[in-house]
């Protein structure tokens, strides 16, 4: 048997584990994803006890195609505008059950 198999495999297990870590700090977004990733460390764990030389090199693989977890993105407060900037909501709405007045129209003198 290939002894890098046996020292890489706990590297990237540990490796895993942190990346299943994080993915459970993400809150309930990320508990899938740490559910694969810990299964796929339970799959290394057993394919270790078996002793198959071809099921560590698929678990190592396995291991290995999970990437660490993107940061999460910066979350900027809404900006806030001046009072005067703002639209009012009487301005934005006509009024409701009068006449529009008669604005451009000329008037008597």
């Amino acid at each position: 048997m290939d002894t890098r198999l046996l020292t890489q495999l706990p590297l990237e297990q540990n490796r895993c584990r942190e990346i299943a870590r994080q993915y459970q700090a993400m809150g309930s977004i990320g508990c899938f994803a740490a559910a694969l990733v810990e299964q796929a460390i339970r799959r290394a764990d057993r394919a270790v006890i078996d002793g198959g030389e071809e099921e560590i090199r698929a678990a190592l693989q396995d291991l290995q195609s999970y990437q660490t977890v993107p940061p999460q993105p910066v979350r900027l407060a809404p900006v806030k505008r001046p009072a005067a900037e703002r639209l009012r909501l009487a301005s934005a709405v006509p009024p409701v059950g009068r006449r529009p007045g008669n604005i451009g129209l000329p008037r008597a003198a």
